[in-house]
């Protein structure tokens, strides 16, 4: 499935599991110290070459930004795109993907996401 956008789109996109995805690294969302959901084309391209978002400030150590919503109730991770986040135009989508960082570990861990999902970018119709 692809989510369609367009470069300046103010919108949410959020990834949903279906139980908490931290539990089997046995973590709880408290264990929570940031979060960063990102677009890619494929794993090895740097998060930020696209749009990068941060749940606290990709360092852990800020407040909550807002960039990055987590309902617990329904463990979803949400990107807040806003119209000042333009993301090129690509008809072949990118990826979502998305690291938390727990208390405990040094390094983020990478949440799955499907494979087969993608956001694509497309021209908007609507110039004003």
């Amino acid at each position: 499935m692809s989510i369609k956008i367009y470069p300046e789109e103010p919108c949410l996109l959020p990834v949903t599991y279906p139980s908490n995805p931290l539990e089997v690294y046995s973590k709880t969302y408290s264990d929570i110290e940031d979060i960063l959901m990102c677009f890619k084309t494929k794993a090895s391209d740097n998060e930020s070459d696209v749009l990068v978002k941060y749940y606290k400030d990709g360092t852990g150590n800020g407040s909550v930004s807002g960039e990055v919503l987590v309902d617990e109730s329904t463990h979803t991770f949400t990107m807040v795109k806003t119209e000042n986040d333009i993301v090129p135009i690509n008809p072949k989508g990118f990826k979502m993907f998305i690291g938390v960082k727990v208390s405990g570990l040094s390094k983020m861990l990478w949440l799955r996401v499907n494979q087969q999902d993608c956001v694509v970018i497309e021209e908007d119709g609507i110039s004003i």
